[in-house]
């Protein structure tokens, strides 16, 4: 029979050990975090996380350091954040390209459900298809009838091959019976500024956000929105739909994490981007930037994921796309 004081030292560290777990739960985070972002600075994925960190940065009581890693599609950035600790002190944005990587590129340095930990999808936003000024045509039924009149002397420009608003555009395409040249770039910023110069007649289907701007200005003209309705905010827009029966395009961006993300600090970070989300500075500056605020579980991220990844896998495989 063990003595008194045997227990009562097994009794000791037994509370000094949940104590010590209850004090490391409550560190977090005691170092600032690394929010990468996949995409070029200046562009739809960048702006959401340059809006974003300084709340969240408020509500963790520590820095939230927006990192740039473009390429691939977000692909390289993703992957950074696969093979990082599971400490939550490095963090991902992902764009809606994300669901459709795995399936388009032979080699990935990550599994899309097995490497991560989906904690928040934070917006959405219908995608508009926008043209460089000088194709005559300002509805889509109009460039539709341009670009048949005008086989493959249109361009349409891509955030980068395999993006979601390349296998948009593809589907436009197709479904419309077109043809017309894949341009891809490392991002919405240079696609933007090179179809603002007017040297190519080139298209474009793309997050309202990031391109809003530059329709305002005059630089480059909207045409069509990817919503089955007339935006609010934008009510000469004309859905693609109406040219093209059952079609749509938007766009998301949400929060991931390195699989293995304890379920206290997932908490956290849900907790603080929901708090970060409700602020009256984020909504305005997202809301007037034409995004839908969402604020999703990490049980509900990781269920639209699936969803996203099974849709677009199936116009990645009928179209045949492969990118090494």
């Amino acid at each position: 029979m063990k003595s008194l004081k045997s227990i009562l030292v097994l009794m000791a560290t037994s509370i000094a050990a949940a104590t010590s777990g209850a004090v490391l739960a409550q560190e977090f985070p005691s170092q600032p975090i690394r929010l990468l972002v996949g995409f070029p600075a200046g562009g739809t994925v960048d702006g959401v996380a340059r809006v974003l960190a300084p709340a969240l940065s408020e509500g963790l009581g520590q820095p939230v350091v927006v990192e740039n890693r473009a390429g691939a599609t977000g692909s390289i950035a993703a992957a950074a954040v696969a093979t990082s600790p599971a400490d939550g002190y490095t963090i991902g944005l992902v764009f809606d390209s994300h669901a459709a990587n795995h399936h388009l590129y032979r080699k990935l340095r990550y599994d899309p459900f097995k490497s991560f930990t989906y904690i928040s999808r934070l917006v959405t936003a219908p995608q508009i298809l926008v043209s460089s000024n000088n194709i005559p045509a300002s509805t889509p039924a109009e460039l539709i009838k341009y670009a048949k009149a005008n086989p493959g002397k249109l361009n349409y420009a891509s955030t980068g091959a395999g993006s979601s608003n390349h296998l948009n555009a593809l589907l436009l395409a197709k479904q419309a019976g077109i043809e017309a040249t894949h341009i891809p770039y490392k991002g919405g910023a240079p696609a933007i500024i090179d179809m603002s110069s007017g040297q190519t007649e080139m298209f474009m289907i793309v997050s309202a956000p990031s391109t809003m701007p530059h329709v305002l200005a005059g630089r480059i003209k909207a045409i069509g929105v990817g919503s089955p309705k007339p935006l609010s905010h934008l009510p000469g827009l004309q859905p693609i739909a109406d040219a093209l029966p059952g079609y749509t395009a938007s766009s998301w961006v949400g929060i991931i994490a390195p699989a293995g993300l304890p379920n206290n600090i997932n908490a956290r970070l849900q907790k603080e981007i929901r708090k970060a989300l409700e602020s009256k500075d984020v909504i305005d500056r997202l809301t007037k930037a034409g995004y839908e605020i969402v604020g999703s579980s990490s049980e509900e991220f990781t269920a639209f994921m699936k969803v996203q990844s099974d849709l677009l896998g199936k116009v990645v495989r009928d179209n045949k796309l492969q990118l090494d």
